[in-house]
């Protein structure tokens, strides 16, 4: 539904991340109300594995998001090959802890 870039938020003097609603949907105006509802949901969230949001615009509508560093999963099995089995139960534990944060807010992840 979106592109995520990295930004420097030039009032709070950090590095955050910009989600922005995919260009192909920018004109669809049920995506845009769809978008800016998403991430006020995910807004009210707040959990140690659910990234921080920290602020939701409508025009031009975009998500400013905590800036997490480092690597995807997709990333770390393809420089390291298959997770062992410890820690692919550690991050699975993780998505769940942060999933059921999500759900007790009444948001369900559309991804998942």
């Amino acid at each position: 539904m979106g592109i995520v870039l990295k930004a420097f938020d030039r009032s709070l003097r950090r590095i955050v991340a910009i989600k922005l609603l995919a260009p192909h949907l920018a004109g669809n105006g049920q995506a845009r109300q769809r978008f800016v509802r998403e991430g006020r949901a995910a807004a009210a969230i707040s959990h140690e594995h659910v990234v921080t949001i920290h602020a939701v615009e409508e025009s031009p509508p975009f998500l400013m998001m905590q800036y997490l560093h480092g690597e995807t999963l997709e990333e770390r099995i393809h420089r390291n090959g298959s997770l062992d089995v410890r820690e692919a139960v550690r991050i699975a534990l993780q998505i769940a802890q942060g999933l059921a944060a999500a759900h007790a807010q009444g948001v369900v992840h559309r991804d998942i």
